[in-house]
């Protein structure tokens, strides 16, 4: 039984490793987009489109 909940444990802690790795991706994809709209390398429409695409990748 000790050998299940270490090995379950360390399940949990790769889960919250690339959930935090994901969340990371999602936040400098959001910062970058966002740095592009304030330097006006995107419209209103782009900005839109490519955040509604980036949530929905996540």
């Amino acid at each position: 039984m000790k050998n299940y909940d270490s090995s379950h444990g360390h399940q949990t802690t790769g889960f919250a490793n690339e959930r935090m790795r994901a969340e990371a991706e999602l936040k400098r994809q959001l910062d970058a987009l966002d740095s592009a709209r304030r330097s006006g390398q995107v419209t209103a429409e782009q900005y839109a489109i490519h955040r509604e695409a980036i949530f929905k990748a996540f």
